[in-house]
């Protein structure tokens, strides 16, 4: 569960980073996850 939490704050975040920001910080914070 706690784990979950972390992982729903970090999608809101890349959310609103999306909202400034180019999605090469999206890609890069996905490649994070897919390597954990």
């Amino acid at each position: 569960m706690h784990i979950y939490f972390n992982f729903l704050f970090d999608v809101i975040e890349l959310w609103l980073n999306t909202q400034y920001k180019s999605t090469n910080q999206f890609e890069s914070k996905l490649q994070r996850y897919n390597d954990t």
